[in-house]
Order: C-alpha cells, then sequence, then structure tokens
C-alpha cells in the first residue's frame, strides 16, 4: 500500500499560504511517502490555493527529490492539449521523471469562465484532449490551427524524460470508474459520494477493474490525521472537518446559483446548519472509509482498503488543523507508511 500526499485546502487569511504545502512535501520526500497529489480548483475559497496544478508541480519539484508528483486533478476541458502536455514534459524535467496527471472533466459552471463554449461537452473534451496529450509526450506532431486558420504540425519541447505519461482519470460514479478501467487509465477517486461505505466503494473498484489492464494503479483520496490518541484526534479533527464541509457548502451553493438552480445547500449556510455539520463531520471521522485516527486504526483500515483493491491512499492533509498539529500527524503518518511497507 502507498502512502501519498493531497492538498485541496481552503483559501484564509494567512499570510504564508503555502507554508504547509511546502513543509509536508519536504517532509514526505525525506521520510518515505510516495507521492504528492495537488488539484485544479478556481475562483472559490475551498480548494481556492490551487489554481493551476503546474504551477504547483512545478514548485514542489524543485524542492523534493524522490517523490512521485500528481495533478489531482488537470481539468482538461479548460486547457489546450499542447499547454498540458508542454507544462507537464516540463516538470518531468524538473523532477527528473516524476511526473504523472489525473485529469477530470471539471463539474463546476463558474470555471468555465475560462471556456464557456466547452462546458456542455467537457466529457467528450477530456477524452479527446488527453489522448492529443499522450501523442505530444510520445514524439508526435499533431495538427492544430495556427493563427490564420492554417492546419500546422506541431510537436512540443522538451521532449519529457517519461516515455509515456502516467494519467489516472478522476471518477466518483461507478460508470465514471469503469469508464477509467475501458479507456486503460488509473482511477483517482474518493470517499465523497460512497456514503462512506466499504460496500459502495468494493461495488466502484469491481467495475474498475473488470476493464482495466493488469497492474492499473487505484488511488482512493482520503481526508486523513493520525492522532496521538482518541482524544487528540477529536480535539483536532472535528472542529477542522466542520469548517472543511462549510467551505465545501458554499462551493455547492454557487453551482446552484451559477446554474439557476437552488437545491437547498443556500439554506444549510443559515439556521442549520451548525448541527449539519456537526452531524456529518462526525461521520466522516468515525467511518471505514476515514484515515483519521490513530496509528493502529489508520494501518488497519489501510489494510482493509487493500484487500478491497486500492493501490494508494491519497492523504488530504490540509483540511484546516493547526499547523503545528498536522506537521505531528504527518510524524505519525510516516510511522504508518513503514507498517504498511
Amino acid at each position: 500500500m502507498k502512502i501519498s500526499l493531497f492538498f485541496f485546502g481552503a483559501d484564509s487569511d494567512q499570510a504564508d499560504k503555502y507554508r504547509l504545502l511546502f513543509d509536508a512535501v519536504r517532509f514526505a520526500d525525506a521520510h518515505g511517502l510516495y507521492a504528492a497529489w495537488v488539484p485544479e480548483r478556481h475562483f472559490l475559497r475551498f480548494g481556492g490555493l490551487y489554481g493551476n496544478p503546474s504551477v504547483t508541480a512545478a514548485a514542489i519539484a524543485a524542492m523534493t527529490s524522490r517523490l512521485q508528483i500528481r495533478a489531482g486533478s488537470v481539468v482538461m476541458p479548460l486547457h489546450h492539449p499542447l499547454e498540458v502536455a508542454e507544462a507537464w514534459s516540463m516538470i518531468d524535467h524538473f523532477s527528473n521523471g516524476r511526473a504523472g496527471i489525473a485529469i477530470a472533466s471539471g463539474w463546476h459552471v463558474n470555471d468555465f469562465v475560462l471556456a464557456p463554449d466547452r462546458y456542455a461537452q467537457r466529457g467528450p473534451i477530456m477524452l479527446d484532449s488527453i489522448v492529443l496529450v499522450q501523442r505530444l509526450w510520445r514524439g508526435e506532431s499533431v495538427e492544430f490551427a495556427n493563427g490564420e486558420g492554417v492546419a500546422t504540425p506541431t510537436a512540443i519541447l522538451p521532449r519529457p524524460l517519461r516515455p509515456d505519461i502516467p494519467v489516472w482519470m478522476t471518477a466518483s460514479s461507478e460508470d465514471g470508474c469503469a469508464l477509467a478501467g475501458e479507456r486503460g487509465f488509473g482511477l483517482l477517486t474518493s470517499n465523497f459520494g460512497n456514503n462512506y461505505s466499504l460496500d459502495v466503494l468494493g461495488r466502484k473498484v469491481a467495475r474498475y477493474r473488470t476493464g482495466a489492464r493488469p497492474g492499473a494503479q487505484l488511488t482512493l483520496m482520503m481526508h486523513a490525521y493520525v492522532g496521538a490518541s482518541a482524544q487528540d484526534v477529536a480535539a483536532h479533527a472535528l472542529p477542522a472537518m466542520m469548517d472543511y464541509l462549510h467551505s465545501n457548502i458554499a462551493m455547492q451553493a454557487s453551482q446552484d446559483a451559477g446554474r439557476g438552480e437552488d437545491r437547498g445547500y443556500a439554506e444549510l449556510q443559515g439556521r442549520r446548519e451548525r448541527k449539519f455539520l456537526q452531524l456529518r463531520a462526525a461521520a466522516n471521522i468515525n467511518s471505514e472509509l476515514s484515515f483519521v485516527g490513530t496509528v493502529e486504526d489508520c494501518v488497519r483500515r489501510a489494510r482493509t482498503l487493500q484487500a478491497a483493491g486500492v493501490d494508494e491512499i491519497a492523504c488530504l492533509i490540509d483540511f484546516g488543523i493547526a499547523y503545528d498539529a498536522t506537521m505531528a500527524g504527518l510524524q505519525r503518518l510516516a510511522e504508518v507508511a513503514r507498517q504498511l511497507a
């Protein structure tokens, strides 16, 4: 079982916004964790530190020597395939061959102020675009229209170090997981939408593995905090999870507003919010698909997930726990990784 870090922190008023990111990846690089995953999130506090995964990945590449560097994910319809291939080829060089990406179609309507004409067809565009990225990565020239509309064979420079770029597809539904397998991608999924049930996750794994190539990697993103005791976990993780869910509700409400809909998220920001957040945060932390607990809790859960078909746990650590406690938790997370090695 591989143990990695995942970042999706909300923006805040603090001046040194990337201190935890940089210190955590340096720690992970020095203590045997496998990879660092960085997202693409636009224009909202929730995830708002991470507007462009290639920029974040380039910074991480410069300060690490062995940690795998992953986009989790590139929202492909927001980018030209040449842009993605060229940027990640540079990161492949910066990192001496440690680059890989997960791809996503995107879902938040307001992200598509960057490419409004692509929103309706974002799924097919994602699949068509990654094929072009893979061809460009292998050194092929691909025809694109230039400024005069003339079809122009174009190849990227510099040529990447890796002969093929490792690709995951981000999916949460069972059908999406099956599609990732059929297309030959790794799978990046999460406990969101699983009702925090191992049975639901098992169905997703089964759908993915049915069409996946031998050795295909399934990565599960989970909120993670390894505490010194149950009391430590409750003191640090529960209030942080409540704040994190508050930001998530705000993101959902903005999606509804952008689509001219109302599914009740705005109301949850009002009178019923605190009780809802308390119940949901406690359910998240105590579920069988949580990586929040003591060293013993997390080792046990990791072995259960490995038996269920998960190859890598991507630990989302920046969900609001204070810096010092998070870094102390990383020491214990490294112990979890050592016990699972």
